[in-house]
């Protein structure tokens, strides 16, 4: 009943988004976010099978979020619940700590970066990996949110006995605490220090104003991969952010084809989708009368 996934769109295709198609996706997933929120139900299953496109030729980038298999109300969650595939599973849900709708904002943020530089964030691997990964991009989650871990002391170790400060284990002292080897696999991203790193290492610069949005796309997926579940962006406030809102673009709407392009793209989050399932949108914009005009959107 839909066209395809965005994984298979992007394999057909054999190259990553652009900032300009990441955006709208974005927005449509925000929106659906923000309605789960607002019912108290966690996705919890948030990958790009699951984000489908509905008909990419008359409606680009149009899409639709499914499978709602491993969905739960979050007043039901317990701590310990595994919930998400690991290379999308919130830290809170591997330390033990509350989990709540927060843990699908990250996932969101694990999505788009790994759109955007078309290789994962983190790797499919053992939680220890991905533990350390997220500390060496990230950072090491406060040592209040180790303190409250369930399961902390799996990844972590106290500095020296009584001590409030937490260090990673090294994998010897994992597999000495677990009885689990650590697997240590290949991730493409584990060279760089920092998503600003990797981000900038992975794109090919195209001027001031591809500078700016991809410095709002970072803004963006910093706050959406904030390590605690409480200051972590919501959809609401996701929704706002300059990079969804394009505010940083409008001054050079009139002088460049990039930022053209960029509230092109966009013309499909100005549907309703309530009744959009016909509409062709890759000639659609609104002038200033308020009216509809074609507009063609160029790929």
């Amino acid at each position: 009943m839909l066209d395809q996934s965005l994984w298979d769109f992007m394999m057909n295709r054999e190259k990553a988004y652009t900032l300009n198609e990441i955006r709208p996706i974005t927005q449509q997933l925000l929106v659906a976010f923000k309605a789960l929120k607002s019912i108290g139900v966690i996705h919890s299953d948030l990958k790009h099978d699951n984000i489908m496109l509905v008909n990419h030729q008359n409606q680009p980038f149009r899409i639709k979020l499914i499978d709602f298999g491993q969905a739960i109300p979050s007043s039901e969650v317990e701590i310990g619940t595994k919930k998400q595939l690991l290379p999308y599973r919130a830290p809170e849900v591997n330390l033990g700590l509350p989990i709540s709708e927060a843990i699908d904002m990250w996932s969101l943020g694990c999505i788009i970066a790994e759109m955007y530089l078309a290789a994962t964030l983190f790797p499919e691997s053992s939680k220890y990996f991905i533990m350390k990964v997220i500390c060496r991009m990230i950072g090491q989650p406060g040592d209040h949110l180790l303190n409250a871990g369930k399961f902390s002391s799996k990844y972590f170790i106290r500095e020296r006995k009584n001590s409030p400060e937490w260090r990673f284990k090294t994998p010897e002292e994992y597999k000495e605490g677990t009885g689990v080897e650590s697997d240590i696999s290949e991730c493409a991203l584990e060279q760089y220090s920092s998503l600003d790193e990797a981000i900038k290492d992975y794109t090919e610069e195209k001027g001031r104003v591809e500078l700016n949005d991809r410095m709002a796309f970072v803004q963006l997926l910093k706050r959406l991969l904030d390590l605690d579940a409480n200051s972590r962006i919501t959809p609401e406030q996701a929704l706002t952010h300059s990079f969804v809102t394009m505010g940083h673009l409008e001054e050079d709407l009139d002088c460049s084809p990039y930022v053209t392009d960029a509230f092109r793209w966009m013309a499909i989050c100005r549907l309703d989708h309530s009744d959009a399932s016909d509409v062709p949108v890759n000639n659609y914009e609104t002038d200033s009368s308020g009216g509809e005009k074609d507009m063609e959107i160029s790929s």
